[in-house]
């Protein structure tokens, strides 16, 4: 094979830096590689290093060969096991750490590969932490041979662009991961969310605030704005939301309100936190607020269990505590739950030694707050 060329490399690690942001790119980015390497096909793999499982895969090959290699001969891979060890080099082969003579009877190579026509490897391991490791390789048949010096030479000068590609594709991961977990916990909190920019529009909202919006009962929004129906409320939240030096922004205070509602219903809690941009960042995202919205009237429903976790109170003193919360008298706590008075009060002693109190009254006010 002749020795790949620079532009070849060049246009590989474009190719792999245009995967890290486009998933579907990893396929033909893989097989470019094969192609220039002599090989069948390529893999990039991020791999468990203490369990040996697969935690992502990527390969070119047109066979059947992803879900038999995780599922049955990924975990007695040499090639892994090797690549595992302290001080392995970070551009491996095959006969760096196995004899031709051993693959024949290797269950790897004699079982998994040879039925598809594959024997040799050439791969990089282009990222290592102490619980993973990312391996790119090049599977290669027995035909096409063992790697030569001008593939590990080229293997050498890619390295270093491969590294840094697989390094952010892990880091690329990790931010869509905390996004993702961002945009769920928006999407159900029971509050409702508003972001607006520094203008005051309201660039977006979760389905809290769009059912709270639909109930027209105190707060509405119109042309990408907040409005209250108590003019005078309105006026502040217009206050709130007003910003005419963007140097200033930074001097803003989160500002709490309670709407009134027309039906009579408990009034809205609002919280205004201002949002402040980085300096370096501002001009691409800017200065904005989050509005915070809370219906009283959908109080949480508060379960044994978090009473059990969060005070470290037992079964029969969290049932209890409950019932006190709920506006319930010692008496009437004993006759519901058919238990002795002086049980009872028992019970509300050790609720109240364990929620550092010392008013029976102080655990009705503790727990409404999570209710």
């Amino acid at each position: 094979m002749a020795s790949p060329s620079l532009d070849d490399l060049t246009d590989i690690a474009i190719s792999f830096n245009e995967a890290v942001l486009n998933q579907d790119m990893w396929e033909p980015s893989l097989q470019k590689m094969a192609n220039l390497f002599g090989g069948s096909f390529a893999t990039f793999e991020l791999i468990d290093k203490r369990h040996g499982h697969s935690i992502q895969h990527f390969d070119s090959s047109e066979i059947e060969i992803k879900d038999s290699y995780i599922q049955h001969y990924m975990p007695i891979n040499p090639r892994i096991a090797f690549g595992n060890r302290a001080g392995a080099p970070q551009i491996m082969h095959d006969n760096i750490f196995m004899a031709e003579k051993e693959m024949d009877h290797h269950e790897f190579y004699a079982d998994f590969l040879r039925p598809f026509d594959l024997r040799y490897f050439i791969a990089l391991k282009a990222f290592e932490t102490k619980g993973k490791v990312g391996i790119i390789s090049v599977q290669k048949s027995a035909r096409n041979g063992v790697a030569t010096k001008d593939e590990l030479r080229a293997f050498e000068y890619i390295a270093p662009s491969l590294k840094s590609t697989v390094k952010l594709h892990v880091q690329h991961g990790k931010m869509l991961t905390r996004m993702q977990g961002f945009e769920n916990a928006f999407e159900i909190s029971d509050k409702g969310i508003l972001l607006l920019n520094e203008d005051g529009q309201i660039n977006e909202m979760n389905a809290t605030a769009i059912s709270i919006f639909r109930k027209n009962d105190g707060l509405t929004y119109a042309k990408g704005r907040l409005h209250c129906s108590s003019a005078q409320i309105g006026k502040k939240l217009d206050n709130a939301l007003r910003q005419d030096d963007s140097d200033d922004f930074h001097k803003h205070r989160a500002q709490n309100f309670l709407i009134p509602r027309p039906s009579g219903d408990a009034p809205y809690q609002i919280s205004i936190q201002p949002i402040t941009a980085h300096q370096e960042n501002r001009r691409q995202s800017g200065n904005g607020f989050m509005i915070l919205i809370t219906d009283p009237t959908h109080s949480h429903t508060l379960e044994i269990n978090e009473l059990m976790d969060g005070f470290g109170l037992t079964t029969a003193e969290a049932n209890v505590a409950l019932m006190i919360a709920n506006g319930k008298t010692a008496q009437e706590t004993a006759a519901e739950l058919c238990v002795a008075l002086p049980t009872i009060r028992t019970h509300i002693q050790r609720v109240m030694q364990k929620m550092s109190i010392n008013r029976q009254i102080d655990i009705a006010r503790i727990l409404t707050r999570y209710m």
